[in-house]
């Protein structure tokens, strides 16, 4: 599952972003959580994130490597959000199951009550008439 990449702290400046910018075609950056590779969704070039270069707004280059412990937590942040977001997608793809299910609780609890209410009635209809003929 690939999610957005964020943009590590820069050593320099100490800047960071909810998200990377490809610097040759502008495209945002997005991490594949299982093999840790990174992908531009522009000009779909990919990489491992340890053989990444950052080129942060001050004019900073540094390299995964100078962040490694800022990089791996933000691999383990992204490899989190994958997890929340697959059992998020699960949860909403039993919902139309469940609603159905509800539904048709629903509908059966209806019926029953309205034919138990359409016996009493008839019941009582037909009581009165055999009390009216005195039978």
């Amino acid at each position: 599952m690939r999610v957005p990449l964020p943009f590590p702290e820069c050593p320099k400046c100490h800047e960071k972003s909810t998200n990377s910018i490809h610097r040759n075609c502008g495209g945002n950056m997005l991490i594949e959580v299982l093999n840790e590779d990174v992908f531009c969704e522009r000009c779909r070039h990919s990489w491992n994130i340890w053989n990444s270069d950052y080129y942060c707004n001050c004019g900073h280059v540094f390299s995964a490597g100078e962040v490694e412990h800022t990089v791996q937590e933000l691999i383990e942040s992204c490899k989190m959000c994958a997890l929340v977001w697959e059992m998020e997608w699960k949860e909403r793809e039993k919902r139309p199951d469940i609603a159905k299910t509800s539904f048709r609780t629903f509908v059966t609890a209806l019926l029953e009550g309205a034919g138990k209410q359409c016996g009493v009635a008839v019941g009582s209809i037909i009581s009165a008439v055999l009390r009216f003929f005195g039978v």
